[in-house]
C-alpha cells in the first residue's frame, strides 16, 4: 500500500472516532453530601434531606442506602430519569447520642463514575440535663474506705434543672442518689461504692427528667484490696505428662492499698498443684508460678481454686484446664 493511501486510511479512522457518540450513562449529582445539626436535644428525631439530580442521559438507579449504624433509617427515590430530581432522606434518632456525633450512609448507584456516595450527618446534642465534667464518674479507692464521687447536674440552657430521680442497675456495687444543691438551680448526683470485696465494675445510671428522655451517666469503679491480682482466672489449657514443662502459669500480686506487700497465705490442693513463689520486687510484686500435676487430676476438664489471703483481704482465683 502506498504512503498516500495509508495517510487517507488513518485520517478516516480518526474522523470515525471523533463522530462516534459517547456512551449513554447515568450521573448522580448531589446538592450537598453533608448536613450539620447544632444544639439539638438528645432523644429528639432529626431528618436530613439530600437532594440530587440525574445529570446523565440514562436512567439513574439507587440500589440501596446503607447507614453506618442502626441509628438511621433511609428512604430514597429508587429510579430517576435523565434531568430529573430525587432525594435521599435519613431519619436520625439521637437517643443515647452524647455530645458530638458523625453518622454516615453509603448510597449505592448504577453511576459508573460514582457507584458509592457517602452522605454525612454531623452535629452535637444537648441533654435536658448537663452533667458538669462529662457523663462519666469514676469510683477509685481501697476496700474498707468510704469511696464516693459526685457530679453537678445543671440546665444546659441556664434555667433551673429538673431531675426526678435516678435509676441504678448497679445496686450490688454502688448507691446512687440526687440532692438539690444549695444554689436552688442545680442538683448533685452522688455515688458511693458498697462492694464488700475488691472489684472492678462499669455500668450506667439513668437520670429521670420530667418530660424528656432519660439521661445516662457511666460509672466506672475500681475498688482495690491490699494487692491487685492478675489474671483473675488462671487457664492452663491442655495438659499432658509429655508437655508438663509448658503447662506452668503465673499469678502476679502487686501492692495496692497497703504500705508493704507481705507474703500472703495461700490455700490450694498441694497434691494437685505445685507452686513456687518469686519476689520480683520485695514488698511490691510477687509471682506465684503454678503447675498442675496430671497424675493427681482426673482426665478431662477440671476446675479448682487457689485462695490468697492477706489480713482481711481474701481473693479466690479459679483455675481451669483439661488433662489428657
Amino acid at each position: 500500500m502506498s504512503t498516500p493511501s495509508r495517510v487517507i486510511l488513518l485520517l478516516l479512522a480518526i474522523l470515525s472516532l471523533t463522530v462516534m457518540p459517547a456512551l449513554a450513562k447515568p450521573q448522580i449529582a448531589f446538592e450537598k453530601t453533608e448536613v450539620e445539626f447544632s444544639d439539638i436535644e438528645e432523644g429528639s428525631q432529626q431528618v436530613a434531606k439530600f437532594n440530587f439530580q440525574n445529570t446523565g442521559d440514562m436512567n439513574l438507579v439507587i440500589d440501596e442506602v446503607n447507614p453506618s449504624c442502626g441509628c438511621t433509617v433511609a428512604q430514597f427515590d429508587k429510579a430517576v430519569k435523565p434531568g430529573e430530581y430525587g432525594v435521599v432522606t435519613l431519619n436520625l434518632d439521637t437517643e443515647g447520642i452524647v455530645g458530638y456525633f458523625r453518622k454516615t450512609a453509603t448510597v449505592v448507584t448504577n453511576d459508573p463514575d460514582q457507584p458509592f456516595v457517602t452522605l454525612i450527618m454531623v452535629g452535637e446534642t444537648l441533654s435536658a440535663v448537663k452533667v458538669e465534667g462529662g457523663r462519666r464518674i469514676e469510683l477509685n479507692g481501697c476496700l474498707g474506705q468510704e469511696v464516693t464521687a459526685q457530679a453537678r447536674l445543671t440546665n444546659p440552657k441556664g434555667g433551673v434543672a429538673l431531675v426526678a430521680g435516678v435509676e441504678n442497675p448497679m445496686k450490688d456495687y454502688c448507691h446512687a442518689w440526687v440532692e438539690r444543691d444549695a444554689d436552688g438551680k442545680s442538683y448533685l448526683l452522688k455515688v458511693k461504692a458498697i462492694s464488700d470485696r475488691p472489684a472492678r465494675f462499669a455500668g450506667q445510671l439513668f437520670l429521670r427528667v420530667p418530660g424528656a428522655p432519660k439521661v445516662s451517666v457511666w460509672v466506672v469503679g475500681d475498688i482495690k484490696g491490699a494487692f491487685g491480682i492478675r489474671p483473675e482466672i488462671l487457664f492452663f489449657g491442655a495438659v499432658t505428662e509429655a508437655k508438663l514443662k509448658g503447662a506452668a502459669r503465673s499469678i502476679e500480686l502487686t501492692r495496692a492499698c497497703v504500705d508493704k506487700l507481705e507474703e500472703p497465705i495461700l490455700t490450694y490442693d498441694k497434691e494437685k498443684f505445685n507452686l513456687v513463689k518469686y519476689w520480683e520486687k520485695p514488698g511490691e510484686k510477687l509471682l506465684l508460678v503454678i503447675t498442675p500435676n496430671p497424675g493427681k487430676l482426673p482426665k478431662g476438664a477440671f476446675q479448682d481454686t487457689i485462695t490468697i489471703s492477706s489480713g482481711k483481704f481474701v481473693f479466690k482465683v479459679p483455675m481451669r484446664g483439661t488433662i489428657y
